[in-house]
């Protein structure tokens, strides 16, 4: 079990940094070899399958639960169960300080969870925060979605619906993320830093509608973005600041700025349709770009009349057919 001492500073942080009095306590399916329900503000420290849990039932006026694993030999798992957790606008519906080694899992068996009303839905930070984020649903976050920075996590079958900023806001190195949806976020449906992530997959690939500035937001090297769709964003479809990049089976279409558009090196597209947009179709900037075929776009001044491939943007983009890793090598 944990020590009176060992547990008393953080649970008194807690309550300091929740604005009230100190009315949290640890919960999960075996604290001590007990099964403790969990309630808003709870710092979760053992496995977790939400079930009549006082949570499933309440309204959070801050966190909703907080994850601090430390001192179990294993990652934890919190089944949502189907469940939502609500909140008032403030908090994080699940902050994970530490998921234990090699970061927790967060799922939901029998369908769907959601997170709805906090200002993140989901926030972790550190290679032992988050490992698996799969099946759920947040709505009307006043700020992200889901903020997480880590090593190689996985996000699979998430949807986010009007998030204040950011639907997904990604840090850290070799992360996936497949089969996930940004409906209606403010900025950017997804926010993408770090390097080596790869977003999206052959029949797995992830959708922003809708979005206020871009439906996705590169920066760092190495990504992979694979089978994207942006369509109807406010200004770019897929902004890229990035260098190393393989784009390649995306769709831009009907935005209100560029298709996909910014400055990076090294960057390698394939297949992708940019149509239909207010701006260029395709507009990138940089050393070493490479078209690997199938690209269609538009250019501004010629929308609605023929559509043409990538070679025609040859002051913006430099045409090969070599792949990205011999060209940089050569």
């Amino acid at each position: 079990g944990w020590t009176r001492s060992r547990w008393c500073l953080p649970l008194v942080v807690l309550g300091l940094v929740m604005g009230g009095p100190v009315a949290a306590k640890f919960c999960g399916d075996d604290v001590g070899g007990r099964d403790v329900a969990c309630a808003c503000g709870d710092v979760l420290v053992s496995d977790l399958k939400l079930t009549d849990d006082p949570i499933a039932r309440q309204t959070c006026p801050h966190d909703g639960l907080v994850v601090r694993a430390d001192d179990v030999g294993a990652a934890i798992e919190i089944d949502l169960a189907g469940r939502t957790l609500r909140g008032t606008g403030a908090g994080v519906g699940l902050r994970v300080l530490s998921g234990g080694p090699g970061g927790a899992r967060i799922v939901s068996r029998g369908g769907p969870a959601a997170l709805e009303g906090f200002d993140d839905g989901i926030a972790g930070r550190g290679a032992d925060s988050v490992a698996l984020v799969q099946d759920v649903v947040i709505r009307g976050s006043r700020r992200d979605g889901l903020r997480l920075t880590g090593r190689q996590y996985v996000m699979r079958r998430i949807t986010v619906d009007g998030a204040g900023r950011d639907g997904f806001a990604l840090g850290g190195a070799g992360f996936e993320v497949t089969d996930t949806r940004a409906l209606d976020c403010r900025r950017y449906g997804y926010f993408v830093m770090g390097d080596s992530g790869v977003i999206g997959g052959d029949g797995a690939g992830n959708i922003a509608e809708r979005s206020g500035t871009a439906g996705f937001n590169f920066m760092g090297a190495g990504h992979t973005l694979v089978a994207c769709r942006a369509n109807g964003g406010r200004k770019d479809g897929v902004a890229l600041h990035a260098v190393g990049m393989d784009v390649r089976g995306c769709e831009a279409r009907d935005n209100g700025g560029d298709g996909i558009a910014g400055v990076g090196g090294r960057v390698r597209l394939q297949d992708n349709t940019a149509l239909d947009n207010g701006g260029d179709g395709l507009r990138l900037r940089g050393p070493g770009l490479i078209d690997a075929g199938g690209n269609r776009h538009t250019h501004a001044e010629r929308q609605g009349h023929q559509e043409h491939d990538i070679e025609a943007s040859k002051s913006n983009l430099k045409y090969a057919n070599t792949p990205l890793r011999e060209e940089s090598s050569g």
